[in-house]
């Protein structure tokens, strides 16, 4: 059992091989085992930051309609955010399901992130699959309305030592 969970391991840290790891996920390991590799992935992705750094996303969100999604790129990350009946929200642009863009999807009804290709619906409190489907839960951000803007909390990614074999 351990070995299996080096191997996700090495999947998660190295995005170079997130097409193997993708091909993994989709063909070859049962369901229970995907689910641990993408906890593992957001873990690894949310233990590998420092600190919080609060970013303005935009100086007048009183302009921004509800029930609309929109796309910001902070701090070298594609950022999904809009505002629904619960407030506004963040995440990152990207469905855990297959990676397509959330920015293109839609709000449901329950203010709930509908992916465009598969119709997978993500809370944007919780970050958990609404339908109980097997999909590793959506990466959120903080948000904090201020009297100068929307902010939202991004974190900060630690520096990686780089050796002769890395690439």
């Amino acid at each position: 059992m351990k070995q299996i969970d080096f191997l996700f391991v090495l999947l998660a840290i190295n995005e170079k091989k997130s097409f193997i790891a993708n091909f993994i996920y989709n063909f070859f390991v049962p369901a229970f085992f995907c689910q641990r590799f993408l906890n593992l992935k957001k873990l690894i992705f949310m233990n590998n930051t420092t600190n919080l750094i609060w970013h303005l996303l935009h100086e007048e969100p009183h302009n921004f309609a509800q029930n609309e999604l929109y796309h910001a790129k902070i701090s070298n990350q594609n950022i999904c955010f809009g505002k629904n009946t619960k407030g506004f929200f963040a995440s990152l642009d990207k469905c855990p399901h297959l990676g397509v863009k959330l920015s293109k999807g839609t709000l449901s009804f329950e203010g709930d992130i509908v992916c465009a290709l598969h119709q997978y619906c993500y809370d944007t409190k919780t970050g958990k699959e609404t339908k109980s489907r097997k999909t590793a839960d959506l990466i959120l951000f903080d948000t904090e309305l201020r009297e100068d803007g929307l902010y939202i909390a991004i974190p900060e990614k630690k520096e990686e030592k780089k050796d002769e074999f890395s690439y």
